[in-house]
């Protein structure tokens, strides 16, 4: 490996339309601020923040991106075999790593991880790279896999959400409820009531809708770019008209990425932890010992317990309206259109993180309660 702030593999191409979920394992409290500008940017940006539950996460997310941060909760061997474990796992051979470190010098990394495929290359946060250029280089990983694929913007399903509607005063004396399906920055998918059958038609514009997300009010305008019947249900494909304010904007991003954190955490929901013995398995493998720290790495996350998972009643309306809503980001209302009967279901509860047990207690991981 060449000693550079990014090592990374050659441009493979063909990667998927759709794009690449990213996933920060274990990240520090730098990359708060990078997590952040990353969302900002429109990257479908998630993190783990106990390594016992990444496999089980990173199996139901094929092709997506992980970077790992190696500065806690296990020493570097250890890591080291964490990630040399994926290429015996037929699951996992697809998942694109990377890593980052702030307390490991770069030779010390590439001395550990130097049989691994770490095609999303190798991150610093030293004395001679700066935060703006870990993000910089974050970027130009994500652009060379194709993070975004198609998609312009991050879209939540929120069919499950209860408290999620969007509200519409047609005259003085009549005001119509509209449930939010998915939502964007820039779109949203609403199932209209009967009541508004053949009142709303395409290209029509709705002033002063208000938007209900968390508790929070907002007032926009929105214009139907489609319209699809899924059974007796009619659909309508919005484009939210911009610009939108800065503390709207905020707040709706706020809703959408901690609402994917939950619907990820949902997903693993019963799952065992990891329970493979890292220090056994880097002893195996006879990887080199851990050097080049400035401290000792940090414990595992503590146990918060478990939620029931979320049902999927409203799936299929749900589905619908999420794929009319990529074709929206992209702005092709035919594409709105025609997407918007596929009909694939979505999942979205919420639930605590999995317990985790202390990176040093080697004797075997404990499965969920």
């Amino acid at each position: 490996m060449a000693d550079a702030q990014n090592i990374a593999a050659q441009d493979e191409g063909g990667n998927p339309t759709l794009g690449r979920k990213v996933f920060f394992l274990s990240p520090s409290y730098a990359l708060t601020e990078v997590i952040a500008s990353l969302r900002s940017m429109e990257y479908e940006v998630y993190t783990i923040d106990n390594y016992r539950d990444a496999k089980n996460i990173l199996i139901q997310n094929p092709d997506s991106i992980c970077i790992v941060t190696i500065d806690s909760q296990m020493h570097l061997p250890m890591w080291a075999a964490f990630v040399a474990s994926f290429n015996s796992q037929k699951d996992l051979g697809n998942i694109i790593l990377g890593i980052f470190s702030e307390r490991y010098r770069m030779e010390s990394i590439q001395s550990a991880f130097d049989s691994a495929q770490l095609k999303a290359g190798i991150t610093l946060y030293d004395d001679q790279h700066k935060l703006e250029d870990v993000l910089k280089n974050f970027v130009q990983q994500l652009e060379r896999f194709g993070a975004k694929g198609r998609r312009a913007h991050v879209r939540v399903a929120c069919a499950l959400d209860k408290t999620a509607m969007m509200y519409w005063i047609e005259t003085q004396n009549c005001m119509h409820q509209l449930k939010l399906l998915d939502i964007s920055t820039v779109a949203a998918a609403v199932r209209l009531p009967r009541a508004l059958s053949g009142r709303i038609t395409k290209g029509m514009t709705l002033h002063g809708v208000t938007i209900v997300i968390a508790s929070r009010q907002h007032t926009v305008d929105a214009t139907v770019i489609a319209l699809q019947q899924v059974r007796s249900e009619t659909i309508a494909i919005m484009m939210i008209n911009g610009p939108l304010a800065p503390k709207t904007l905020k707040s709706l991003r706020d809703y959408i990425f901690s609402t994917l954190q939950k619907q990820m955490l949902t997903s693993i929901n019963g799952m065992y932890l990891d329970q493979e013995d890292y220090r056994v398995m880097a002893d195996q493998l006879k990887l080199t010992k851990d050097l080049g720290a400035t401290k000792a790495p940090a414990a595992a996350p503590a146990a918060e317990g478990e939620n029931a998972e979320g049902e999927t009643d409203e799936g299929e309306a749900a589905g619908s309206a999420g794929e009319g809503a990529d074709a929206a980001d992209a702005g092709d209302e035919k594409d709105a259109a025609s997407a918007a009967g596929d009909g694939e279901g979505a999942d979205a509860a919420e639930q605590s993180e999995d317990a985790a047990e202390n990176a040093d207690n080697t004797e075997g991981a404990a499965g969920k309660a």
